[in-house]
């Protein structure tokens, strides 16, 4: 068994789908390589009634074609969506 001696190292990678509205309009940037992408955050809502919470998630697209199919969409702030993707969790010490 290989352990690392920095959990800050350890990155787990996760395929999540998240339904939910956008809170925000779209932020399109570019990268110091040049590579565009489009962050925005999804409220998705869990449960109903007295148990019902809010978790926020914050997304990112990145390259030109999926930037573009995004923006083209007319995705704003209170637009319902579903993103698939890969969700990256990182250690915090």
């Amino acid at each position: 068994m290989m352990m690392k001696e920095n959990l800050q190292d350890q990155v787990e990678l996760i395929m999540k789908i998240i339904i939910g509205r956008v809170t925000k309009d779209l932020e399109t940037k570019t990268t110091g390589s040049g590579t565009p992408f489009v962050s925005f955050d999804v409220a998705e809502n869990i449960g109903y009634g007295e148990k019902a919470t809010t978790i926020y998630h914050r997304c990112a697209i990145f390259g030109e074609d999926l930037v573009n199919k995004i923006v083209n969409a007319k995705v704003k702030k209170g637009s319902f969506l579903k993103v698939v993707g890969g969700q990256k969790l990182d250690a915090y010490i």
